[in-house]
């Protein structure tokens, strides 16, 4: 098998379980809760999230979207706090590389978050980094509300890199 036939099977598996899942959420034989164990183990697979964005595609897929829109509004809401991972995750690979679009993925994960009641801490992370990415300095109120100690020292990092650069170097500060 050859390079492009193995990277077209590799996708062929990839579209497969996608499309199990999706059968199995609208017929009701798997929970959400457990469709999202499914695809943080996806979204986990590789150093580099590189299925963050075919789990975004999954989310946002009608039928998925219509069938979430019947369940009870709590699981709604844990549905917009797994989507906003993931547009998390699709925003940073894309931070250096298509910035306007890296933007439009870290908007789209606010207010995915907003909407699911995500924590306080991890609206405040969202809030930070697209302030970074837009070339703005993070006020110190937005820094102490993140409790996790690794983000809020990202967030700290995102500051320096804007004072050493003027601009931000999303995986330069990241990975200081």
């Amino acid at each position: 098998m050859n390079k492009f036939e193995q990277i077209q099977n590799k996708e062929n598996k990839e579209n497969k379980r996608y499309e199990l899942l999706k059968e199995g959420l609208v017929s009701g034989d798997m929970s959400l809760e457990a469709i999202a164990k499914q695809l943080i183990e996806f979204d986990q697979s590789t150093p580099s999230r590189e299925l963050a964005k075919d789990n975004v595609d999954f989310l946002k897929d009608k039928e998925v979207v219509d069938f979430v829109q019947t369940l009870n509004p709590e699981v709604v809401k844990g549905y917009h706090r797994l989507l906003s991972f993931f547009e998390f995750h699709v925003a940073q690979q894309l931070a250096n590389k298509n910035t306007e679009e890296a933007k439009e993925f870290f908007q789209n994960s606010l207010e995915d978050a907003k909407q699911g009641g995500s924590k306080d801490d991890w609206l405040a992370y969202i809030e930070g980094t697209l302030l970074y990415i837009n070339g703005q300095t993070i006020p110190e109120d937005i820094i102490d509300r993140v409790t996790e100690p690794r983000n809020a020292k990202i967030l700290k990092r995102f500051n320096n890199g804007l004072r050493e650069r003027n601009g931000p170097d999303y995986d330069k500060d990241y990975n200081k």
